[in-house]
């Protein structure tokens, strides 16, 4: 199971900002400071490497919108019964 980015970003700000308040630990601020890195890096390969909808894909996101025959309201395509009146579409 992979450790989301966010969980990087936060245990790495939170080890920082403790270490610099507690004196002797600023091993740790280092630590803590690779751990935002390594959440950076994540979100940016992530960001890099996503999946680019074609312009189908998107069409395909967007209902096809109709009117109903019998009060003239908006409808989608896929719809059975009008919202409004409950006249059958189909």
């Amino acid at each position: 199971m992979a450790i989301p980015a966010i969980v990087w970003l936060i245990v790495g700000m939170g080890v920082s900002i403790i270490s610099l308040r507690v004196p002797g630990l600023t091993f740790f601020f280092y630590i803590g400071l690779i751990f935002v890195g390594i959440g950076l890096a994540k979100i940016i390969i992530k960001y890099i490497f996503r999946k680019k909808e074609t312009k189908q894909e998107v069409k395909m996101h967007k209902p096809v919108v109709n009117q109903c025959f019998h009060c003239r309201s908006q409808v989608r395509s896929i719809d059975s019964f009008c919202w409004r009146c409950g006249a059958r579409l189909r």
